[in-house]
């Protein structure tokens, strides 16, 4: 899975800038050992993580959002310029309302938003998603990280789409 000497990576300088590289999630205790050394904690996973990442996909929130608690204590872990990529169910308008001000708790940790769509030419709910979520105002500050990925599947199931990023 991982190579012996995967948890000695460190992050380095973009080489191609506005790019960033992370995986679909950190907490996997999987990943111990091989990406994790043995004996890291659960709870130090994200921090682990950061260290050697510079972004992630919170691919949770797309089934279960947590509290404002939770994502200002992920953003605690987390270095300057490290970026959450939250999910959003395309499937799941009544989502919305707390979307936004539950994410902006990562302040300046809040990158793209990542939406999904069930219908491939859904125009209505890219309408209100794109109504509802304000990209400045959701991290309380202009900030050229936050933008709308939206990725559109034509099943069901996971599948492949285009990903459309909105600045």
């Amino acid at each position: 899975m991982f190579s012996d000497n995967t948890s000695g990576v460190t992050v380095t300088g973009a080489s191609l800038a506005g790019v960033h590289v992370g995986t679909s999630g950190w907490s996997y205790p999987s990943w111990k050992p091989g990406f994790y050394p043995t004996g890291t904690d659960t709870k130090e996973f994200l921090r682990f993580y950061a260290g050697r990442f510079a972004t992630v996909e919170l691919n949770t929130t797309g089934y279960r959002l947590p509290g404002e608690e939770q994502f200002a204590r992920w953003a605690e872990q987390t270095p300057p310029g490290f970026r959450f990529a939250p999910k959003l169910a395309g499937n799941r308008p009544r989502m919305l309302a707390d979307f936004g001000p539950r994410v902006g708790a990562l302040g300046d940790r809040l990158g793209p938003i990542r939406v999904q769509l069930i219908s491939a030419r859904d125009e209505g709910m890219i309408e209100l998603i794109l109504g509802s979520l304000d990209p400045v105002s959701t991290t309380r500050r202009r900030s050229a990280t936050c933008g709308f990925a939206i990725h559109r599947t034509t099943t069901r199931r996971w599948g492949s789409g285009p990903t459309v990023y909105e600045p």
